[in-house]
């Protein structure tokens, strides 16, 4: 946890610098916002819809999510965000039924914009919060869900965006996030031990981002 902490804190210190470098020249040399479409306007803020996979106890697991986030002089977004997950459903020949995983996590977002007037550039949202798991089992004779554990956890999300300014208006993110929850056990007498290694891990998302940049 403490190199979790240090990395936060590494990219909280980059993103001041950047965001001090831009409100320094702005005065001096007013930046123009390079698209694949067309030319400049100035920042303000967006919200996103992403979808996203990833793997979640060892099997193939499906996100989707949402960000609202205020854009600061195009180089840095602060907001809000949540990620709901569910894995592959499996068979469990001691319950007789098909069980998966369910969730979702959410939290402050704290954004830093690389280059953000080019039409490709980079950005590296750090999501901090907390989240909920469950363990489900599937009925299908009564075609019905039952939560059998549930659990909470905190998590600290880093990760990478490749950026495309489609127009002044939209944008495409390419992104690869790393989980890091903390401790949970979702787990009783019925249902096979769960930990935080089921969760830890990469995800892959794809965002579409609507707003003033």
């Amino acid at each position: 946890m403490k190199k979790i902490l240090l990395t936060v804190a590494v990219i909280l210190s980059i993103s001041g610098i950047l965001f001090s470098q831009e409100v320094t020249d702005e005065p001096k040399k007013p930046g123009q916002m390079r698209t694949l479409t067309g030319p400049e306007h100035t920042g303000g803020g967006y919200g996103a819809f992403t979808a996203g996979y990833s793997v979640i106890q060892e099997r193939h697991a499906y996100e989707f999510g949402f960000r609202g986030m205020w854009v600061i002089n195009h180089s840095i977004a602060m907001g809000f965000g949540g990620t709901g997950f569910a894995n592959q459903a499996m068979y469990n020949p001691v319950s007789g039924s098909d069980n998966f995983l369910t969730g979702g996590y959410g939290g402050f977002i704290i954004e830093p914009i690389v280059a953000p007037m080019y039409p490709v550039h980079l950005a590296f949202p750090i999501l901090i919060g907390g989240g909920g798991i469950s363990y489900v089992e599937t009925n299908w004779e009564e075609f019905d869900n039952f939560v059998m554990a549930t659990d909470f956890f905190m998590i600290i999300q880093p990760g990478a965006e490749l950026e495309l300014n489609v127009t002044r208006f939209f944008r495409i993110g390419l992104g690869a996030t790393y989980r890091f929850p903390t401790d949970f056990n979702a787990t009783t007498t019925e249902t096979p031990e769960l930990s935080p290694q089921d969760l830890k891990g990469f995800s892959y998302s794809l965002s579409f981002k609507f707003g003033r940049f």
